[in-house]
């Protein structure tokens, strides 16, 4: 088959719209210093799961697809038994990063948290498995121009040539919709609705809840100059309708990504034939490296459990952002696997989506506990990414404004304080709330404190349980010095 070409013009525009988007959109993706080279911690392949926008497992060493995935999975699966030998209360821990990441910081990031941390990690009783995913803005914006995320593969010649239209038609719905998206992200942010509500309901959360909000507000936060020199810059306007333009598409793209962690050939329009099998890697289940890895660690600890357990194993969950929705597709599809301790920080999975995955989860594993970490409201609301070109929020903020379609409250997202803390007796049933943690991280000037932007949750030791209950409120004992710098 020929390769797809793109022609001339449309390169130009894709050009233009990656440098813009590089710049103003980079809410979700860590802002920590890149490791050079991936190869400074030479048994990265023990803790790396890297699925690819086919669903395939890639080398997180010369970034090759890995043939035989099932060797590579068991290699993982046998030096985790091995260090249980030495550390008998050793679990698995999984972490799933969010959203805008491409292959090279994902690794980069995994890399560089082992090579300070493995100590710090199993001395905590916690085996890493770090799961990455193709979630970069340029790769799925391709995806969205090529309409690839609804068509097979043989199709994308056509769609390319008709991806000037839908770029097109991109730029006038962003420009039609100018007036409510600067509504919505600079006007409505200011109504003070929700917080009334939110002091309503603060009271009763904190009685039912382990609550862990923060009323630390350091003097001068959000008001230097820094912060504030640009905050009248009208561009913000004409921003908001490129926010838009070139944001919602590849948002979507992302969400077809998270199902392909655990089903390889959810892109296609027909059933897996003797072709698309070879050429996708697939097993006849179709079933991703993670999904053979979550099954082949329950039938593993299945055979070593008793006869009455209804939960294999110990696993804590932990995702940031829309990691979170990959988690969710864990938890539903491996309903028996004992996943203990569940973090999710900065969550850009719905309401809905935790009272419909988390609530009965909790409520069929009695030992379960939940975790959900927050920035202050302040922060997430004045979160400024491009200097007020476009309007200021973080990334959950854009997703409940903008790219999302919001029909009731439940359907905003999780991460944000105030949705949290609002919907908590709505979502979470009363025999669950006893183990269920709120965290609201406190306001400050120093970024080494605690997390202050939708980036930086896993700038701290993540895997800490004084980091997820945040009950001394100033973490800078957590704070991983040689893995980011306050940017």
């Amino acid at each position: 088959m020929m390769k797809v070409k793109i022609d001339r013009y449309t390169k130009k525009i894709l050009y233009v719209i990656t440098f813009l988007s590089l710049l103003l959109l980079s809410g979700c993706k860590n802002t920590g210093v890149k490791v050079k080279g991936n190869n400074n911690f030479n048994q990265i392949s023990l803790f790396q799961i890297y699925i690819d926008s086919n669903g395939n497992l890639i080398s997180p060493i010369d970034k090759d697809i890995i043939k035989n995935e099932e060797r590579y999975i068991d290699n993982i699966l046998n030096n985790y038994y091995k260090h249980k030998k030495y550390h008998k209360n050793l679990k698995l821990m999984i972490f799933i990063h969010g959203g805008l990441n491409d292959y090279n910081n994902s690794i980069d990031r995994s890399v560089n948290i082992l090579n300070n941390n493995l100590e710090d990690m199993l001395k905590n009783g916690k085996y890493p498995i770090f799961v990455s995913w193709n979630s970069s803005f340029i790769d799925n914006y391709l995806d969205h121009v090529s309409h690839s995320k609804q068509v097979s593969n043989k199709k994308n010649i056509l769609y390319y040539s008709l991806s000037p239209l839908i770029i097109l038609k991109d730029i006038l719905r962003g420009v039609t919709k100018i007036p409510k998206n600067t509504y919505n992200l600079v006007m409505k942010l200011k109504k003070k609705s929700n917080e009334k509500l939110y002091s309503k309901t603060l009271d009763s959360v904190g009685d039912n809840f382990n609550v862990s909000s923060s009323q630390i507000e350091e003097k001068n936060t959000l008001k230097s100059i820094e912060d504030n020199w640009s905050m009248a810059n009208p561009v913000k306007i004409i921003g908001g309708a490129f926010v838009d333009t070139i944001g919602k598409g590849p948002y979507h793209s992302m969400l077809k990504r998270v199902d392909l962690l655990l089903k390889k050939n959810i892109n296609m329009e027909s059933s897996p034939n003797l072709y698309n099998l070879k050429k996708y890697n697939m097993t006849k289940e179709n079933e991703t490296a993670l999904s053979y890895f979550l099954r082949k660690y329950k039938e593993i600890e299945k055979r070593s459990s008793n006869y009455n357990d209804k939960k294999y194993g110990k696993v804590v969950l932990i995702a940031h952002s829309m990691g979170t929705m990959v988690a969710n597709n864990i938890i539903s599809k491996f309903q028996d696997i004992n996943f203990e301790e569940i973090v999710y920080m900065g969550g850009a999975c719905s309401l809905k989506d935790i009272k419909y995955t988390i609530s009965p989860y909790l409520e069929s594993n009695k030992k379960s506990k939940f975790y959900n970490l927050s920035l202050n409201p302040k922060r997430e609301v004045t979160e400024n990414i491009g200097q007020d070109f476009i309007p200021r929020g973080s990334l959950l903020i854009y997703l409940d404004q903008t790219y999302e379609n919001v029909n009731s409250f439940l359907d905003r997202t999780s991460g944000i304080w105030w949705n949290m803390i609002i919907a908590a007796d709505q979502i979470f049933p009363a025999n669950i709330r006893k183990r269920v943690t709120l965290v609201k991280f406190g306001l400050y000037n120093d970024h080494t404190k605690a997390p202050q932007c939708h980036g930086e949750f896993d700038k701290f030791k993540f895997w800490n349980k004084e980091y997820w209950k945040a009950e001394d409120q100033t973490n800078q004992n957590l704070y991983i010095y040689n893995f980011a710098k306050h940017i």
